[in-house]
């Protein structure tokens, strides 16, 4: 009897049949094939439904997924078309920029033309002098827009491309023989962000003017130092010239002179104020606590958009 119960799991159907057999070892009855066959049908139907259920889900999963990838495309293309808008204004805004201050520097330019004309006409010194001065000061403005509306990417200026520009500028406006000025620069690469680059530029060319005009050496060649670096709470420029320094009792804060009221108005848009000391020759030292928190918030902006237009550095020595 349990050779035939062996053989009977080792069966096709792999099913525990019980058998029972007389006492002679005939086979008389197989009692509990029914119930197993039918517990077989219901557990083979169960997984059937069960498959069916799993097929089910996995087409609504699939069904939904198709949703959200159809959805995501259609947002894709949504958001492609606002960049696309924001970009076209964006160059509408940077080509009006660029015409505005094209059309400064050109009505800057009818001006500086108008009063060479009365100029040439005064025989009065002091009034020719007084012209001339008005001149280079308003040249020295346009100059400063025309570099503006030069500049590769309107977002932010190179300061070390600004500066060379300015110093050509400055000593083509004074008529100045090759060699004669050198500037002798330590600027560090700070990215100026366009409403720190106009006050500064007018600024600089204002001081630059002033070294070109009064700072000349009497036994040597002169120089002018600029320098430009960072601190952690200001941006301190400071220019520099071996000439014979400020005239005696000569006291900056009460002066009434045009350009040092301008260079004054410009510092203090840059957040400082100009210090005048007298040591073999004249210097101006300025902090710019202003321009310092605007280089913090705006520089990687800036010097990323400054790093694709690969502005030329500035070398250490520059001789006009």
């Amino acid at each position: 009897m349990h050779a035939m119960n062996d053989m009977a799991r080792k069966s096709k159907g792999q099913l525990p049949l019980t058998a029972v057999c007389n006492p002679d070892g005939d086979l008389r009855t197989l009692p509990n094939v029914t119930s197993e066959l039918t517990a077989l049908k219901l557990l083979v139907e169960s997984q059937l439904r069960l498959i069916s259920q799993l097929e089910d889900r996995d087409a609504e999963r699939t069904q939904q997924l198709e949703m959200a990838a159809q959805e995501l495309e259609r947002k894709n293309e949504e958001i492609a078309n606002h960049l696309s808008v924001i970009s076209n204004q964006r160059q509408e805004k940077v080509v009006i920029l660029r015409e505005v201050y094209h059309r400064v520097k050109n009505n800057l330019q009818v001006v500086e033309s108008m009063l060479k004309m009365k100029w040439r006409s005064l025989s009065d010194a002091t009034a020719r002098e007084a012209i001339e001065t008005a001149i280079l000061r308003i040249h020295g403005m346009a100059m400063v827009h025309e570099r503006l509306y030069q500049m590769p990417d309107l977002g932010g200026v190179s300061l070390t491309a600004y500066l060379r520009h300015l110093i050509g500028a400055a000593t083509a406006a004074h008529s100045l023989t090759p060699n004669r000025v050198k500037f002798d620069l330590d600027v560090e690469e700070i990215p100026l962000a366009l409403d720190a680059a106009i006050p500064f530029g007018l600024l600089m060319n204002e001081l630059l003017s002033n070294c070109l005009e009064h700072g000349h050496a009497t036994d040597a060649g002169s120089i002018v130092h600029v320098s430009v670096r960072r601190s952690a709470k200001a941006v301190r420029l400071v220019v520099k010239d071996n000439g014979a320094g400020l005239p005696e009792g000569f006291d900056p804060a009460k002066s009434t002179t045009m350009g040092l009221m301008l260079a004054a108005s410009w510092a203090r848009q840059l957040g400082g104020t100009l210090d005048f000391t007298t040591s073999q020759g004249c210097q101006v030292q300025a902090d710019f606590a202003r321009l310092a928190e605007q280089v913090k918030t705006e520089y990687p902006a800036v010097a990323q958009r400054l790093a694709a237009s690969k502005h030329p550095l500035l070398p250490t020595r520059y001789q006009a």
